[in-house]
């Protein structure tokens, strides 16, 4: 008969054989990168004129987060990934590719039909996709109106494809094309009329229609003490830049990395020369561009942040 103590230390051993055993790898599950989100950023959201005149890259995100990520999931039938890229936004799923981006007004629009409450045409086969008219018309060459969506898919058939597409359309559009932030009107020559507009401080400026960013940044140069503008009137472009005298600045997307910002101005990376161009924000390749002193965007930049 084992003795006790024996018998314990036994247990004790097997035990200690079972603790020191190599762990097993953990049960991993593929991911697909078609599903996963790409460059997602926060972004202030409009519609209307106010979208068709917001910059490239902040319309990409509009146009990616217009419903949330588990809507566009019932949309397209599956799990999905959103990327904004330039101009546009994919929206993939393991049914189908959406493809959205906004397009200048031109002379061939001529609506046939109607999505979501607005005039559109649709692409003609093969293509699967709608060109809808967001606004009631293009009033300065920054806007962009048209909103174009095609579908692409090996999984479904043509038909298939257009139900899909004619549900997202249905449900984008009347969001898309609702007006939100108030664009600065024009006057007879074109150039957008000047009232004075308070900073909108955080970086929330890369995302307002580029007449408002015109209009903030030609307010805070005529009320920063010690900037040579005396004298001379604020001008908006029908370009949305803002003019005072000789000097101009705007707000635009730069496709360098900030790696080749070798300067600082307000603790943002910088690139000095004729042009000056400040990083407003770490998450969006969206930079203040001033022609002109430094001293001009020294006194522009930190009000921004």
């Amino acid at each position: 008969m084992m003795k006790v103590p024996l018998l314990l230390a036994a247990v004790a051993g097997a035990l200690l054989v079972v603790g020191c055993a190599p762990d097993e790898p953990p049960v991993t599950t593929p991911t697909n990168p078609f599903t996963q989100d790409k460059a997602i950023r926060p972004v202030r959201m409009t519609g209307g004129v106010a979208l068709s005149s917001v910059l490239s890259e902040t319309a990409s995100q509009i146009l990616c987060q217009v419903v949330p990520s588990d809507r566009w999931a019932q949309l397209l039938e599956g799990g999905v990934g959103r990327q904004p890229s330039l101009d546009q936004c994919s929206v993939s799923s393991d049914r189908a590719m959406l493809t959205m981006r906004l397009m200048p007004m031109g002379s061939a629009f001529s609506a046939t039909t109607t999505v979501g409450g607005r005039p559109a045409f649709s692409v003609p086969a093969p293509a699967t996709g709608f060109v809808v008219s967001l606004t009631d018309g293009a009033g300065s060459p920054i806007e962009k109106p048209l909103l174009s969506l095609t579908i692409t898919s090996s999984r479904l058939d043509p038909t298939a494809q257009r139900e899909m597409l004619t549900r997202v359309a249905a449900e984008v559009v009347p969001t898309l094309a609702k007006e939100g932030d108030p664009v600065p009107e024009r006057d007879g020559t074109g150039r957008f009329r000047f009232v004075r507009t308070p900073a909108a401080p955080g970086g929330q400026i890369v995302d307002l229609p580029r007449p408002v960013q015109a209009a903030q940044l030609c307010t805070m140069l005529l009320e920063t003490p010690g900037i040579p503008t005396t004298g001379a009137e604020a001008a908006l472009t029908n370009t949305a830049t803002c003019q005072i005298g000789v000097a101009e600045a705007k707000i635009s997307v730069q496709s360098d990395s900030v790696r080749f910002y070798p300067d600082r101005i307000a603790g943002r990376p910088a690139k000095t020369g004729s042009t000056i161009r400040v990083r407003l924000r770490d998450d969006a390749p969206i930079d203040l561009e001033i022609r002109g002193p430094r001293q001009l965007a020294e006194a522009l930049v930190p009000p921004l942040l």
